[in-house]
């Protein structure tokens, strides 16, 4: 019946965002690009209600690449070459790099 095709279709959905398609574990439900936005809305308030000091640029710029890095981990192409050493390396290159551009800005606009 046309209620049980929708049915069908909406489990699929549910089950094809939960559940990642080259591993088959489940995604944790904040790291879903489902949650993407309702979970960078305290991020964002840190970064725009934190006192404008050089250890919360430096802790909320590290926040936020933690979970950006967490996200795209939990929803990686797992068939890749990619090593745990790669994804290391490019965490931490991506996290120094918005530390500094975000410290530089800051160090500019204090001026």
């Amino acid at each position: 019946s046309p209620e049980e095709i929708r049915e069908i279709r909406v489990a699929e959905t549910v089950v094809s965002t939960a559940i990642h398609p080259d591993t088959g574990k489940i995604i944790p439900w904040a790291l879903r690009f489902s949650s993407f936005l309702p979970m960078n809305i305290p991020i964002s308030f840190g970064f725009i209600f934190a006192a404008p000091t050089p250890f919360n640029t430096i802790f909320w710029q590290w926040i936020n690449q933690t979970y950006n890095a967490a996200l795209n981990y939990e929803n990686r192409n797992a068939s890749s070459a990619y090593t745990t050493q790669d994804i290391a390396m490019s965490y931490t290159v991506a996290t120094t790099a918005a530390i500094g551009v975000a410290l530089g800005i800051r160090k500019a606009v204090d001026k």
